[in-house]
């Protein structure tokens, strides 16, 4: 029997198969092993003494480390406006996670009731990401929920952003009833309550929707980028890739660089190619 696992926690993976939800275990040799079970994954079950234990974990299609993920069809970065304003180092380092994995990114941008969202907005409408921006609930002439609810279709999504951006309150939106537990802004920390715990996927029709914890900071060395491959995880350095002067160039200090002249002129986001730059000096390896 296959499914595909909707929850992992304490050693105990909640499974989706075509006979319901199974809560199974994993076997020794894949705990073990260097690729560990997580939320996406598709697994080949068996029975051993009357308990459901995953034997296998069939081939991924992607796979993202934090939140750990796989088989991911659209991820949904989520960021407020507002309480908390945007964190464009850890979207950035989302964005750029997506781009090396291979998993298409767009971004929503909630409270737009509250502040006004083009500031950033514009940046990443600019770097050629779809962009959807949300209310907190009735929605108006600003909210965009359901062209995003039509973008979900058929698809398994994923739910990321800092804390107290909104995930679970989006879901809870474009999933009415789910009810999934959210929490106030702490207003001294300047920044949300943890209240997921782990990625969980939710059934909604064909639909498979994920919620994640929340973070305040991502390390990109710690999701093993290095600075040679780096560049390719800006989507808007690709037109000039192949125009620098110098073949191995880095896009910082080289004479002649495309990448470089492109951000002073504005036809890359200069907040883009500043977090770039600050990615540079955190990471080894080029």
């Amino acid at each position: 029997m296959t499914g595909k696992i909707l929850k992992a926690a304490g050693g105990s993976f909640h499974t989706e198969t075509a006979l319901g939800v199974v809560i199974c275990r994993a076997r020794g040799s894949l705990r073990l092993g260097s690729i560990s079970p997580c939320a996406g994954d598709f697994v080949r079950l068996g029975q051993v003494g009357g308990d459901t234990l995953i034997e296998e974990i069939l081939p991924r299609k992607n796979y993202l480390p934090r939140p750990p993920a796989a088989n991911i069809d659209l991820l949904v970065l989520v960021v407020s406006v507002c309480e908390p304003r945007p964190n464009t180092v850890v979207l950035d380092t989302m964005t750029v996670l997506a781009q090396l994995r291979e998993i298409p990114a767009a971004i929503a941008f909630t409270k737009c009731d509250l502040a006004e969202p083009e500031p950033w907005a514009g940046i990443y409408r600019r770097a050629g990401f779809p962009l959807y921006c949300l209310s907190r609930a009735e929605p108006n002439k600003t909210d965009d929920l359901t062209t995003l609810r039509s973008e979900l279709a058929g698809k398994t999504v994923l739910f990321a952003g800092n804390s107290g951006a909104g995930k679970s309150t989006l879901l809870n939106r474009i999933l009415p009833g789910l009810e999934q537990q959210t929490a106030e802004i702490s207003r001294k920390l300047g920044r949300g309550k943890h209240t997921t715990r782990q990625t969980e996927f939710f059934r909604a029709d064909d639909m498979l929707l994920g919620d994640t914890p929340g973070f305040s900071a991502l390390d990109l060395t710690q999701q093993g980028v290095t600075k040679r491959e780096l560049p390719d995880g800006f989507r808007e350095f690709a037109p000039y890739f192949g125009q620098c002067r110098f073949q191995d160039c880095a896009h910082l200090r080289e004479p002649d660089c495309a990448v470089r002249a492109a951000a002073e002129t504005g036809e890359i986001p200069t907040e883009r190619y500043r977090n770039y730059q600050r990615f540079c000096e955190e990471l080894s390896g080029y």
